[in-house]
């Protein structure tokens, strides 16, 4: 990627010190693996010791040359198709990104980019390989933020000017506790290891602790923006996000139990990127910081199509992340309705009770033969422990659902659905219907039944869970984005409300459904019965091998009769599976619905579709089948949204439809 005078990188160039910063970074393993090796060898031969400290600095000199090779191949630029990346020496790669799948805009530094004065620019899209590739590191602080200025401009954004920004700073009380909590922690940890004496090092590290706390609290600041919201972050190691109106899902309000008791409260932007679930959590706020930040976001976002076409900003891009409906609903405005329709909480609870004492049961008839041979050790412990794991288990199902139904609320506004769960924890999610990427409407199992379903509203926004070594981030809170224990009719009608806030329409659907007009191929059931009998057929082997070894020949015997009932068993369901396998569209969104002893039910508006394409297994291509996959910017979307099990000429035909309903969304 050559570079001419205007580019990007001639304009705000790269520090050389990266150079040194990324030879650190790498060589300091090395390093003291080498000088312990030195200091070892040194003891039984010089020469040993003179040649590792000759390999050390030839690595050292090699490495460094290598990332002046780097910093020099190091591109980028904004080209016509978006911001081009380039970087690489002995394999290379480029990645593009154009402006409107942007999601949030960074600057962090570690500890070495501190050191040497250099700042790192990230831009986040709702892949993970943005994450990992599209940011420009090294470069110095004024020419960081200039940078980051230009490319907001140039994607339709604006940093706002000092006085117009509205700045909040976490409560006093959330600094005392962190302080109290920290100095705790550490204390614990000085007299686990250093016993008597951990007091007396209190004395010592406890003012650190807590000028270090001072110093992060000092330097959490939470901005309104024009166009986004700057959270800045860290004294150590500063981090400033810039979390743009456009792509916020919504903004959660979560209050934890200690919170609670302390007044304290945490604000959460989701957007549909790893970097918000980790960098966008505005904490440690007073109640009334609180309230007024969350609402003042949510206006902004609600705002911000607006507010790019009174700018006079070209919104023909921004239609692949909003919806903009070319449908016109003519019923009047929808109501505030709060809890409009019943939850069956508890009556999904008891099927669920019933179906784990039933299990149950079935271990105590498995036991009967021992007690018919008078095994009375066997026959107590196989009446006595199914049923002591069926009542523990049934009492926790309770208890949650108990829990759940006291707990639990959801709201239909107008612009959103508002979910609240508040216990000892609380949290209060707030769901755009701009935002809804796509709509499940999921019968589990039990469920069936119950006559029941749950309606789960997924936006593609990110959560951070769990503490410590065990932190994962993972696609929306299911719990909070779901209205659960529904009747068959309620959730349609939630559907079909949901659905008209969102401007689309459902209308058409099933009437002469898709599946009818281009089917799946018959070979469906054999196809998915043939990779099952070999997954199985690996289970097998192993398992007889550990049983012969145990000299249990009997009981392969009796494994190798009931293969055959399993695998037509198997067969049976797949033709029921293929019987009951639907999928349809109309002028604004794909339906597709799957299930035998349940059902999931995918409702995808058009103009939420990333990208569609047609793939095919090893098992597919055995049988000459294919399948058609689309994605909406939710990581679940990928495990429901598809059609699989068609022949060639129809998987074809199916995606150019697909693609044809997408291009007339966007215009």
């Amino acid at each position: 990627m050559s570079q001419t005078e205007d580019s990007l990188k001639t304009q705000f160039p790269l520090k050389k010190v990266k150079i040194i910063k990324r030879t650190l970074l790498g060589y300091l393993g090395f390093f003291f693996i080498g000088l312990f090796g030195a200091v070892v060898s040194l003891s039984i031969n010089i020469l040993i010791t003179m040649i590792i400290l000759l390999v050390m600095a030839g690595v050292f000199a090699g490495y460094l040359y290598y990332n002046l090779l780097y910093y020099r191949n190091y591109a980028y630029d904004l080209t016509p198709d978006g911001l081009l990346i380039g970087k690489g020496v002995i394999s290379s790669w480029k990645i593009t990104v154009p402006s409107h799948k942007i999601q949030d805009v960074y600057l962090d530094q570690d500890i070495l980019d501190r050191i040497f004065g250099i700042y790192d620019l990230h831009l986040s899209t709702a892949t993970a390989a943005s994450e990992r590739e599209a940011h420009i590191d090294g470069i110095g602080l004024e020419d960081a933020k200039i940078l980051r200025q230009k490319l907001l401009a140039w994607m339709g954004e604006y940093e706002s000017s000092p006085e117009k920004i509205k700045t909040y700073k976490p409560g006093k009380a959330g600094f005392y506790v962190s302080v109290f909590g920290s100095l705790m922690a550490t204390a614990y940890i000085l007299l686990v290891f250093f016993d008597s004496y951990g007091l007396a090092l209190m004395i010592l590290v406890g003012p650190i602790v807590a000028v270090i706390n001072y110093l992060e609290y000092y330097a959490r600041k939470y901005s309104i923006g024009r166009d986004g919201v700057l959270v800045k972050t860290g004294y150590f190691i500063p981090k400033e996000s810039i979390f743009l109106y456009r792509n916020i899902q919504d903004v959660e309000a979560q209050q934890g139990f200690q919170n609670r008791i302390f007044g304290i409260h945490t604000l959460v932007i989701k957007t549909m990127t790893d970097s918000s679930a980790v960098n966008a959590r505005m904490t440690y706020l007073n109640k009334e910081d609180a309230v007024n930040l969350r609402n003042e976001i949510m206006e902004m976002s609600r705002k911000s199509p607006q507010q790019q076409k009174t700018m006079g900003i070209d919104s023909s891009e921004q239609k692949t992340m909003d919806v903009v409906s070319h449908v016109k609903i003519d019923s009047p405005p929808m109501k505030p309705l709060s809890n409009p329709y019943p939850l069956h909480i508890i009556k999904s609870a008891g099927y669920s009770i019933a179906a784990v004492f039933s299990l149950s049961l079935l271990a105590v008839i498995f036991i009967i033969p021992f007690i018919v041979a008078g095994v009375t050790k066997m026959a107590v412990f196989g009446i006595l422990f199914p049923l002591a794991v069926a009542a523990v288990v049934s009492g926790v199902i309770l208890v949650n659902a108990l829990i759940l139904f006291y707990s639990y609320s959801y709201d239909l506004e107008r612009e959103s659905v508002n979910i609240q769960i508040n216990f000892m924890s609380k949290t209060k999610r707030q769901i755009l219907y701009s935002k809804i990427q796509d709509i499940v409407n999921h019968v589990s199992f039990l469920n069936s039944f119950a006559k029941l379903t749950d309606i789960k509203l997924e936006t593609g926004s990110k959560e951070f869970i769990g503490q410590g070594n065990n932190q994962t981030i993972q696609s929306g809170s299911m719990a909070n984005e779901t209205i659960p224990a529904l009747t068959y009719e309620d959730a349609e009608k939630i559907k079909e409300k949901v659905a008209q806030q969102m401007g689309i329409n459902l209308q058409g659907l099933q009437k002469t459904p898709l599946h009818i007009k281009i089917p799946l191929d018959p070979k469906k059931p054999l196809k998915k019965t043939l990779k099952y009998t070999l997954n199985l057929s690996i289970l097998y082997i192993i398992v007889a091998a550990a049983l012969l070894y145990i000299q249990m020949t009997w009981l392969i015997i009796a494994l190798t009769g009931l293969t055959l009932p399993i695998i037509i068993m198997k067969y049976l369901y797949e033709r029921e599976y293929l019987k009951r396998y639907s999928y349809d569209y109309n002028q604004d969104v794909l339906q597709i619905k799957k299930g035998v002893f349940g059902s999931r039910e995918i409702t995808i508006p058009f103009s939420k579709i990333q990208d569609i394409y047609i793939n095919q297994d090893v098992i597919d291509a055995a049988v000459g089948l294919y399948d058609v996959y689309v994605s909406t910017a939710t990581a679940r979307s990928l495990l429901n949204a598809h059609i699989d099990g068609l022949n060639q000429k129809n998987a074809q035909a199916i995606a150019y439809i697909l693609a044809e309903k997408i291009k007339q969304n966007l215009n």
